[in-house]
């Protein structure tokens, strides 16, 4: 195989690995939100519950960004922005 084709089939093999990631983290999100909703919404504000939150809602915007942007669908992404 090509250098070219083994990077295209790495790009394509990555793409696949971080949407099936993605997609495991939302189930566990359903899976366990009433726990959390019970647990820990009614808790009071602290440094473990910020850690907890961060954690637990910024990494899947962070994932489904990366997913965004390695789909293709964003091709007129560039420097000058």
């Amino acid at each position: 195989m090509s250098p070219d084709g083994r990077a295209a089939r790495d790009i394509i093999i990555s793409q696949y690995v971080t949407g099936s990631g993605l997609a495991l983290l939302l189930y566990d999100h359903l899976l366990t939100l009433s726990t959390e909703i019970e647990l820990v919404w009614p808790a009071k504000m602290s440094p473990v519950k910020c850690a907890f939150l961060v954690n637990r809602y910024f990494c899947p915007l962070v994932l489904g960004f990366i997913c965004a942007v390695n789909s293709g669908h964003w091709r007129n992404l560039n420097d000058k922005l």
